[in-house]
């Protein structure tokens, strides 16, 4: 009798498919989900899929690839590939260059019959992945735009076998894709993914995005074997048969049925050994069927009709006959010109039964038939794994080079970098290597460094150009000029010293008239190093030089005009002469780039990075988000949103914060981390994302906050001077929040270093954060010198004198006044003087706080300080005993900070209403909508202490919080039961029932 394969119906898998059901059921009402399926081997993966895109494919576009087992280096894309062309089949090729757009070109890459493909024509000293950037955002977009018709579902399988490249665009499609119907399912076999595997790094990079949901389906149950057994013969079979079925197989569905597939074949014993019952079928075949499928075993997992009859040692005739026995034997698929293994495990116990001399002559067999028959597909990745398999490498090193460029072609950078390193392994064992690659080593390790660089392996990359440099071989003055550039790349990207002193070093290599356009490069490179060192005349001197460099060129031959060199070296120049204060020449020097940058879209976006820090940097926040926004909208019409566009969204995060528009900063810095952005803008987005969570009232997870990204925000602020004066003033306001007047005063260091050039877009939000540290210090010293204790909870900076604090002012009232030219100076003026206003230095003058108060309704001023300076100015005239003139400051105060939502501003200007005995009412009473008017638990917690009597430090005893927490909550239990003290919060609590 000859049995059904598999059984007619899923076995215990109700729960598994339920959740598949569960998560489709989200990314259909546009809640994107990845779900990760693991398992091991013949667990049941692919039928669980299988089952499932049957079940959804009336209501959404099921798409599926398959990664195979090539070999040690797959193909670049080729599960990609395969959803291309199974979405060209479904949706014609017109439709998906509609839905590609602008990146149609980087699509063809893959699927030539769409058009003509990008050229990846970048010179090698200008390399970047934007390429792949492209191609990915393209993918991306078609994803995007097919869903607004009706839910996708993307099927990967047997990640454990995926490319680098692959895993690169899957990786970017996982976090990219925010909002639309897009359902991710990916598997993996994981009892194939070793600690050293490719594939930990990514699942574990995956682990940390929310939309990610990992599953390992278990193997089946005694009952739920029985069940499939039944199922498979059509009749119950003995228990204790079932019983030795389930022994045997240990739950997993696919040893099942090639247990019972060997006992309907008419196998006495089940085989004791998983080798024996993996070759159970195959032994039981003739030899002829034997040796075919050995052939297809070293072939693949699939494997052409054409190359199976080229590496067979047997006629036509006979090779059929084997084929179709082993059909029906289902050991075999076989459709109309391929030949698939029924499970990939069969095919490996095959694979691992070959003598060695068997398997080095069909691997060569498969390499020889392949470079004969030409297939279209050109699997050069497969002829080098062939040839290296049977370890002839003078023939797997031009097949590698062809791969290699393949790679290169289709921009997988990861591909790419395999493929030189393989050559590079072997280089020694082949003859006259530098002719058939065409390239000397050391250009093919500049190469391939260049391609780890961009498929993200920062330190390999780092280590090849190391050894590049520091290697035997003579190096000419142009090459390692390259080098040297690239060791400056990945210097500055690592945030490490030295980046600067490789550029020169590079540039006293190359004379003015050889390689004029890597000069120009280097130029602008060393350019951009003194710009964020502020070193500024350096800055404008190099641009300078770049651009007539640059400018010679285009004159001599227009073709091939740098013209990206030339823009930027425009910027570079107005940019220095902008941080300088000469606003005239910078505008000049920005049109000039500007016009240069117009023929080229990409040049165009990059140049209005500068142009929005500019206009932030002047307090000019709508322009620059609008800037930046029409930034972000030409990159994405021309497919690089998430990758060029990533640099205008940092920038548009800071003005949006400053004017008041929070809850779209916040949502554009989680989708823009989510997307994994260079680590300077990474920094950019953490210091917003730290003031954000500050000034909406949770100092304390701030502080957390801001001590687990410290280490990357110093390291990048140790060549960086924009960086370091950012750590400086959110340390010093985030410090100042949690009463740490030691870490604060540390902050303001940048300010007490001697000799240091001014520049005022930096300096002037620094010293006026560093105002108000100095005069919190002072009342401490000055509460000391009456012999007073210090302020609770508060942290004193060491060694310091009220001398010591005069001088340092004195220090920086001299800063400040060097910055008045500057267009956002008189706004921080005002504020400088305010916190350092009065007799004793330490910010009591009701009238200097009142002229911050109109400052901050200046255009230039951040949306916050409306409600910071009218809470100080309520809180002076307080202090002086005005009362009428203080409950309308308050009001002020808290009413700004509700309009903001921040809540750490209308906690305190409450908490010294409170404090000062005032009813506050009116328009300055909060109003929220019910479901913000409800106590939280830790509220309720902290609301029946307060019935107690306890203070706010007992509280903070009671409850193991700080002082300063406890009072943030008690001023969200005044406000939520509009209380205007503790006693009147206790008892509307007891009296509504609040406290049982």
């Amino acid at each position: 009798m000859n049995l059904p394969t598999t059984s007619a119906r899923l076995i215990g898998r109700d729960k598994d498919l339920a959740l598949l059901r569960e998560v489709f059921a989200d990314a259909a009402t546009g809640i994107p989900r990845t779900l990760i399926l693991g398992g091991e081997a013949g667990i049941g993966k692919t039928r669980l899929l299988s089952e499932f895109l049957a079940q959804v494919h009336p209501e959404a576009l099921v798409l599926t690839g398959q990664a195979t087992d090539q070999g040690s280096v797959p193909a670049a894309y080729s599960p990609i590939t395969a959803v291309l062309k199974s979405l060209q089949t479904q949706c014609g090729p017109d439709a998906l260059r509609e839905a590609a757009g602008a990146g149609i070109d980087a699509l063809a890459t893959l699927l030539p019959a769409l058009g003509p493909a990008a050229t990846n024509s970048v010179p090698s000293f200008a390399f970047d992945a934007r390429g792949a950037g492209r191609l990915h955002e393209t993918v991306a977009l078609i994803l995007e735009t097919l869903s607004r018709e009706r839910p996708v579902v993307l099927a990967i399988e047997d990640l454990h076998w995926a490319d680098g490249a692959t895993l690169q665009l899957l990786g970017f499609l996982v976090r990219s894709l925010t909002r639309e119907r897009i359902l991710l399912v990916l598997t993996y076999r994981s009892d194939d993914v070793s600690r050293g595997h490719p594939l930990r790094a990514f699942l574990g990079e995956l682990d940390r995005t929310r939309r990610v949901h990992r599953h390992d389906l278990t193997r089946l149950s005694a009952h739920e074997v029985g069940e499939q057994v039944v199922a498979i013969l059509g009749t119950r079979p003995d228990p204790a048969d079932v019983a030795r079925v389930y022994e045997r197989s240990e739950g997993v569905p696919f040893f099942v049925e090639e247990l019972i597939g060997i006992a309907d074949s008419g196998g006495a014993e089940l085989p004791d050994s998983l080798r024996s019952l993996l070759l159970g079928r195959y032994d039981a075949l003739d030899s002829s069927t034997q040796t075919l499928l050995r052939v297809l075993a070293v072939g693949g997992v699939r494997v052409d009709h054409r190359l199976v009859s080229a590496v067979y040692p047997g006629d036509a005739e006979t090779l059929d006959a084997s084929a179709r026995a082993a059909v029906q034997a289902n050991v075999l698929v076989a459709d109309e010109r391929f030949y698939t293994f029924r499970h990939a495990l069969v095919r490996e116990a095959i694979a691992a039964d070959l003598l060695p001399g068997e398997r080095t002559r069909f691997h060569a067999g498969f390499a020889e038939a392949i470079e004969t028959l030409n297939l279209e597909s050109s699997p050069w990745a497969e002829v080098s794994n062939h040839w290296m398999a049977a370890r002839n490498y003078e023939r797997a090193f031009p097949a590698t080079q062809r791969a290699k460029d393949a790679a290169y072609d289709a921009f997988g950078y990861a591909s790419v970098a395999q493929f030189g390193e393989r050559m590079l392994d072997i280089w020694d064992q082949v003859p006259d290597p530098e002719q058939v690659a065409r390239v000397s080593r050391l250009e093919l390790m500049y190469f391939t460094a260049c391609a780890l660089h961009d498929a993200g392996n920062l330190e390999r990359s780092a280590v090849l150009v190391d050894q590049a440099l520091a290697g035997p071989e003579i190096i000419s003055p142009v090459l390692r000029a390259k080098l040297l550039r690239y060791r400056s790349l990945y210097l500055t990207r690592l945030a490490r010293p030295g980046s600067r002193e490789a550029l020169e070093e590079a540039l006293s290599l190359i004379p003015g008239d050889a390689s004029p356009v890597l000069r120009a490069f280097l130029l602008n490179d060393l350019a951009g190093r003194c710009m964020i060192e502020a070193d500024l005349e350096g800055t404008f001197a190099l641009a300078e030089q770049a651009y007539a460099v640059a400018s010679d060129v285009q004159q001599k031959n227009p073709s091939a005009g740098p013209m990206f060199a030339m823009s930027l070296a425009r910027d570079y120049a107005g940019m220095s002469r902008f941080l300088e204060g000469d606003l005239d020449a910078a505008t000049d020097l920005f049109a000039q780039a500007e016009e240069l940058a117009q023929a080229d879209p990409e040049i165009l976006i990059r140049h209005q990075t500068f142009i929005s820090d500019a206009h932030t940097l002047t307090g000019a926040y709508r322009d620059s988000v609008l800037i930046a926004r029409a930034g972000i909208a030409q990159a994405q019409a021309i497919g690089m949103e998430r990758s060029i566009g990533l640099i205008l969204a940092s920038n548009a995060v800071e003005p949006l914060l400053s004017l008041g528009r929070w809850d779209e900063a916040d949502a554009l810095i989680e989708d823009t981390l989510a997307l994994h952005p260079a680590l300077a803008y990474a920094v950019y987005l953490r210091f917003s994302q730290v003031r954000s969570v500050l000034w909406r009232g949770d100092p304390q997870r701030a502080w957390t906050l801001l001590q687990r990204w410290r280490p990357q925000m110093e390291v990048l602020g140790d060549s960086e001077v924009q960086t370091r004066f950012a750590v400086a003033e959110i340390t010093g306001q985030v410090a100042l929040a949690v009463c740490d007047l030691r870490a604060a005063w540390d902050a303001t260091a940048p300010l007490r270093e001697p000799n240091r050039r001014v520049v005022p877009a930096y300096d002037l939000t620094l010293l006026a954060v560093s105002a108000r540290v100095l005069a919190n210090v002072r009342t401490e010293y000055l509460r000391a010198a009456e012999g007073l204790s210090p302020t609770p909870e508060t942290v004193l900076p060491e060694g310091l004198s009220l001398a010591e604090l005069d001088a340092h002012e004195e220090h920086w009232r001299e800063l400040i006044a060097r910055c008045a030219a500057w267009p956002t100076a008189s706004f921080w003026t005002a504020i400088f003087e305010a916190e350092l206003s009065g007799p004793s230095g330490t910010g009591e003058d009701p009238e200097a706080w009142r002229l911050a108060v109109a400052a901050a309704e200046s255009l230039v001023a951040p949306a916050r300080y409306r409600a910071y300076t009218a809470m100080r100015y309520g809180q002076t005239l307080l202090e002086r005993g005005e009362r009428a003139e203080a409950t309308e400051a308050l009001t002020a105060a808290i009413r700004h900070a509700c309009d903001l939502g921040a809540t750490l501003l209308e906690s305190a200007a409450l908490e010294s209403a409170h404090r000062g005995g005032l009813a506050l009412a009116g328009p300055g009473r909060i109003r929220h909508a019910p479901d913000e008017d409800r106590l939280t638990a830790r509220e309720m917690q902290v609301l029946e202490l307060v019935a107690e009597g306890l203070n706010n430090r007992q509280i903070g005893e009671r409850l193991y919080i700080s002082t300063k927490t406890a009072s943030v909550h008690v001023s969200a239990i005044l406000r939520k039961l509009q209380a205007s003290s503790r006693t009147e919060a206790a008892v509307r609590a007891q009296e509504s029932g609040l406290l049982g």
